[in-house]
């Protein structure tokens, strides 16, 4: 080999070394330079995400206490109502109580001044009339225990209601 053939040889070989140093020194900063621009696009990809799923939830949230404040409100209108009709239910029951305390009452009465007059006539009173007074008396007392309950249970009532 000839001198310039030679030396051409050299070079070829140091350009070889230095592409190949050169390369096993920039591909690995290549390497490094896209790893780290991907990790960097998904990272900014995942806080999209999160924040999307952020928006959502709150979203979510928003309308659910959009809901409750309807459930609330159309609580109280239907609370209303049930006070209403309670309060109907509850005066029906004690109308119906207070004119069978009376017709008892009455009854009561009659039944007593029959036998005042079959005694005053010198007849006995008929069997069973001293028992069906003696039911009666018991019956009317359980009818003013019941009015005087509902009458307590209903001023109860009436105290919590006006409370705020």
């Amino acid at each position: 080999m000839t001198e310039p053939a030679s030396m051409t040889v050299v070079y070829l070989a140091l350009i070889g070394a230095g592409v190949s140093l050169v390369t096993s020194v920039v591909a690995p900063i290549i390497h490094a330079h896209l790893t780290n621009a991907a990790r960097a696009k998904e990272k900014a990809q995942d806080w999209a995400r999160q924040d999307e799923v952020a928006r959502r939830a709150e979203a979510t949230a928003a309308e659910a206490k959009k809901a409750v404040d309807q459930v609330v409100v159309a609580a109280k209108v239907m609370d209303g109502k049930l006070d209403a009709i309670h309060t109907l239910g509850n005066s029906g029951v004690v109308a119906g109580l207070q004119r069978e305390l009376d017709d008892s009452e009455t009854k009561l009465v009659m039944m007593k001044e029959i036998i005042g007059l079959r005694e005053s006539s010198g007849q006995q009173p008929q069997e069973g009339s001293q028992a069906g007074i003696v039911a009666i008396e018991k019956k009317i007392k359980i009818l003013k225990s019941d009015l005087e309950e509902r009458a307590r249970q209903t001023t109860i009532a009436e105290s919590q209601m006006a409370k705020p």
